[in-house]
């Protein structure tokens, strides 16, 4: 794993493509690229894993926001997305954050397995899906050690809400992103990033 650089903006942009090709909301390549080169790269800390193939995978943070966050189809289950998550932890940040569709339930178990817990319910009236949608967090926590001086740092401990908490509604003036379950291709997450609050322009 490394830090992307603007040389890697086709190499993100084709997995970025690849990753949404199974959607109805698809947009072209060339729109892709123009994001990747010209806000993604620019505007947030892009982390890439790479094999022999080229680039497999990136998440984007911009401090503790974790935005677009893909790997390629054909990479899926091998443990990539893992990687790039704990790279995002290891970054020295104090917590993470991140937003994706409540009914993705493998997203779910995904994130509670690293540490994640919910935090946050929406109706999805502020997303341009309209789709319920749950904002998750990772804390780094300090407990102390048996050792005098000595401190540990450890993950929180996820937590389901309870089944009678109603979504809320939120305005959110920062970018988020959403992430999406594509079972039919295996894909486990899909991220849209979407515009700040009461501006409906999506760049994607």
């Amino acid at each position: 794993m490394r830090l992307a650089i603007q040389a890697d903006a086709e190499a993100i942009a084709d997995v970025y493509f690849a990753s949404y090709r199974l959607l109805d909301f698809l947009h072209d390549l060339d729109s892709y690229q123009w994001y990747v080169a010209n806000v993604m790269l620019k505007e947030w800390t892009v982390t890439v894993a790479e094999d022999d193939s080229g680039i497999v995978a990136f998440v984007e943070r911009r401090g503790e926001e974790m935005g677009h966050f893909y790997t390629r189809p054909d990479r899926i289950g091998q443990g990539v997305g893992t990687q790039l998550v704990e790279a995002a932890k290891a970054s020295g940040v104090d917590a993470l954050e991140l937003w994706f569709f409540q009914a993705n339930t493998r997203a779910r178990r995904f994130y509670e397995a690293r540490g994640f817990r919910a935090i946050r319910f929406t109706d999805g009236a502020d997303n341009e899906e309209q789709t319920p949608d749950v904002r998750y967090r990772w804390e780094r926590t300090t407990r102390k050690s048996s050792s005098p001086g000595q401190v540990v740092s450890t993950p929180n401990v996820p937590n389901y809400p309870r089944s009678e908490d109603r979504p809320l509604t939120c305005q959110r003036h920062v970018h988020a992103a959403r992430i999406a379950d594509v079972t039919a291709g295996g894909l486990m997450m899909i991220a849209r990033t979407l515009a700040p609050a009461g501006d409906r322009r999506v760049i994607t």
